[in-house]
């Protein structure tokens, strides 16, 4: 962990001045490229994910290292939304399909994913879920989602919906699917957390994550995820404030 942090450290302090959080306020960038590239290149972003798929086969707890690097210079990034939100549940959850069509991608800072920003205590999800019912061979997706961050960068999101029965399923959602509508909304810090709204989105089995009513334990372990991450940037927010 420490080698990590040494490694994050001096990339966050060169590109994390200034200048780039004035752009990012000003609304000039969603989110730091040069930064992110970087980070990429250093193998930061995907050092959670296993090498098979262009990581670093770390842990978690390395990855903390990078959000509490990342809440000492407060810069905007995708982490949370492409690596906690998106890539970690294909990880663990996903088919072999999925993790070998969206990882790589990911790990060389290539692609964004993104999910529900959602929290254990409430229930592992969001107040309101889209409705998932069968439609033949296919899934159909009707509601609304809310705090989905960066999901207009995104390329695909990890949506959890609920069925008739009242089971939670998780579907991986490429971004493009017909039926899929995506509102920008922004935090008190300026990072988009987006409303998205389903009419008849169609999804097929195969983009479901996990099996059929493992969602709410799914959902449950992302939720755990994010707020620990949340938790390290707040960790280095604070740190950097006391020195």
């Amino acid at each position: 962990t420490q080698a990590i942090q040494q490694l994050a450290a001096p990339i966050f302090a060169d590109q994390s001045g200034d200048e780039a959080l004035k752009r990012f306020d000003r609304r000039q960038i969603a989110y730091h490229t040069e930064l992110w590239r970087l980070l990429a290149e250093a193998g930061l972003i995907g050092v959670a994910l296993v090498e098979e798929h262009g990581g670093s086969g770390l842990g978690f707890t390395e990855l903390c290292a990078v959000f509490e690097e990342q809440g000492r210079h407060v810069a905007a990034l995708p982490l949370l939304a492409t690596v906690v939100l998106g890539a970690l549940p294909i990880a663990q959850f996903g088919s072999e399909a999925q993790r070998a069509r969206w990882l790589p991608g990911v790990a060389r800072g290539e692609v964004l994913l993104s999910g529900a920003l959602c929290y254990p205590e409430a229930g592992g999800h969001a107040d309101r879920l889209p409705r998932a019912s069968a439609d033949g061979a296919l899934w159909r997706l009707d509601g609304t989602l809310d705090r989905v961050p960066y999901s207009l960068e995104a390329a695909a999101i990890v949506v959890p919906a609920q069925a008739d029965d009242g089971a939670t399923h998780v579907f991986l959602v490429p971004a493009d699917t017909a039926g899929l509508t995506r509102e920008r909304q922004l935090g008190t810090n300026h990072e988009p957390v987006d409303t998205l709204e389903f009419t008849a989105v169609k999804v097929a089995a195969a983009d479901l994550l996990g099996k059929p009513g493992e969602g709410a334990c799914i959902a449950e372990w992302i939720g755990a995820r994010a707020a620990t991450a949340l938790g390290f940037i707040q960790l280095g927010v604070l740190s950097d404030a006391l020195r």
